[in-house]
């Protein structure tokens, strides 16, 4: 097209150093300097009077790419970054700056666009830092990736660039982190960072805590940064804390309370079919008395250990308090089989304890209730423990 060759002259395009492209007002690319062959992988005989869409353009921008141009048939310049597509097929993101040109009539005639490696430009910036910084655009699409990002997850820039954020954050943590991002994006205030689990590059999971900054209004990035820091430590620690918890010190049995809560989950859930044993060891203050709370606490460890050994691996044995236990098993429906649950837990427990020299043979009273009903947790354990009194 010559009106655009006369706008637009070719040693000032190469000096630039910069991709510049022009097109028609159809899209219709009418001029590729050789930096954009550099840049995009097509030549210029290539380029020339194909659509620009099916050059540079991937499939998810193509609805942007047609609100930028419908701005610049407008007369209004546009400049952000933008997700663009190389010769082979690989994508990266650019920093664009669209201008339509006018004839000497000052009727449109072309659009041109110069386009730089937006990595390029802002990795000088970000490489600096030790932390690992992303930038997405508002939908969450990764745009930028800071070096550190290689250590925290092992993912490489050009692994992440064009891809959703959203697929390497975990699915149960998924929802949480949009919304915390819409939120940034929404506002200029701080928000307060957001806890999820991200995806490494070996499929393991690791606990991040994301910092965002809403950096949408500003012309080079127009994004929102991401500065991730590892929390796994923090994370493991809460959750030893938590078993810590829920667990009886003495024997690494689940305590009452924890045992309650599952009994409560199991009858929320209306899963009605089970059997919850309660367990009391006969005459065990003199254990205490004969042999002393050493001994004692031998037994009481030795009555867990078997307790986990008679039952199945799904089931919840605990320690209630005492010398009072209690197991939790889901799928007994038939009085029988409790019995025969009963039996064998019971038989278990009568082997003899060696504590010294001394062999202590431990006895149980131990009653049951059948998961029912319109049971709540407190009156299965109340009918488990009368069925226990009755034993004695």
């Amino acid at each position: 097209m010559t009106d655009v060759h006369e706008l637009l002259a070719r040693d000032v395009l190469e000096v630039l150093g910069h991709a510049v492209i022009a097109t028609d007002m159809t899209g219709t690319v009418v001029l590729w300097n050789d930096a954009a062959e550099a840049l995009y992988g097509w030549s210029s005989a290539e380029a020339v009077g194909r659509p620009i869409s099916e050059l540079t353009v991937p499939e998810p921008m193509q609805d942007l790419a047609a609100e930028i141009m419908a701005d610049l048939a407008a007369g209004r310049a546009w400049s952000g970054v933008f997700t663009v597509r190389r010769k082979d097929g690989s994508t990266f993101t650019a920093l664009v700056t669209d201008t339509a040109l006018r004839d000497a009539d000052g009727q449109l005639v072309a659009v041109v666009g110069v386009s730089l490696n937006f990595a390029q430009v802002v990795r000088p910036f970000v490489s600096r830092t030790r932390e690992a910084v992303i930038s997405t655009d508002r939908a969450g699409i990764v745009r930028l990736a800071s070096p550190a990002i290689v250590t925290l997850l092992g993912w490489r820039e050009e692994q992440l660039v064009g891809e959703s954020w959203w697929d390497y954050v975990h699915p149960d943590d998924r929802d949480a982190a949009r919304a915390a991002h819409a939120a940034v994006a929404a506002t200029k205030d701080q928000m307060p960072p957001a806890e999820a689990r991200v995806r490494c590059s070996d499929d393991s999971w690791l606990w991040v805590d994301s910092s965002a900054t809403n950096m949408l209004a500003e012309p080079i990035v127009r994004g929102v940064m991401l500065t991730l820091r590892d929390v796994s430590d923090r994370h493991a620690m809460l959750e030893e804390l938590a078993a810590r918890a829920a667990r009886d010190s003495l024997t690494g049995l689940v305590n009452r309370a924890a045992f309650m809560d599952r009994l409560t989950t199991l009858l929320t859930r209306r899963a009605h079919c089970g059997v919850m044993l309660f367990l009391d060891l006969d005459d065990f203050k003199s254990v205490n008395d004969q042999y002393g709370h050493v001994a004692g606490d031998a037994v009481l460890r030795a009555v867990a250990e078997r307790l986990v050994r008679s039952a199945r691996p799904e089931d919840a044995c605990a320690r209630l308090g005492g010398d009072e236990f209690a197991v939790l098993a889901e799928n007994i429906s038939r009085p029988e089989d409790a019995d025969a649950f009963v039996r064998r837990i019971s038989a278990a427990l009568s082997e003899p304890v060696t504590v010294g020299t001394a062999a202590i043979r431990p006895r149980a009273s131990i009653g049951f209730a059948l998961l029912g009903e319109n049971r709540s947790a407190d009156q299965v354990m109340q009918l488990a423990d009368e069925a226990m009194y009755r034993q004695k």
